[in-house]
């Protein structure tokens, strides 16, 4: 990634042109990487509770994926949340097992892709309290 950066940064010094709108040209055009839940993740489901979550998709191996929020040792139980509008999940509750399917929304953050995950009752996911 360095000699690309080194590459842009030669290249908008040479013509002049608006660095801004190259950017983000340029950053878009790059493969953004698929991004995960890891297998058994704990998040925050609500005020007050947390629930340790498992998916249903295999864990990628060694080719780098972005992880939001913890990483994964196991091969399966993953969730794969790049390109998908929904996933269905497995919680692990003070309260016992529960399914639910999560509604991911996938836009443009300023620094590449930005997910939002969000249980049937509109809560949004995200890392427990300390």
């Amino acid at each position: 990634m360095l000699k690309s950066g080194a590459v842009l940064a030669a290249l908008l010094a040479l013509c002049g042109c608006d660095s801004g709108e190259i950017t983000k040209e340029y950053l878009s055009s790059a493969k953004q990487p698929d991004i995960y839940l890891g297998a058994g993740v704990i998040l925050q489901i609500s005020e007050a509770e947390t629930a340790t979550v498992y998916g249903r998709d295999k864990c990628p191996g060694h080719e780098m994926p972005e992880w939001l929020f913890g990483t994964a040792v196991e091969s399966e139980g993953c969730t794969q949340l790049s390109g998908r509008n929904s996933v269905p999940v497995i919680l692990i509750t003070d309260h016992g097992r529960l399914e639910e399917m999560w509604t991911v929304t996938e836009d443009d953050g300023p620094y590449g892709a930005r997910i939002t995950i969000k249980r049937p009752d509109g809560w949004v996911l995200r890392e427990p309290k300390s």
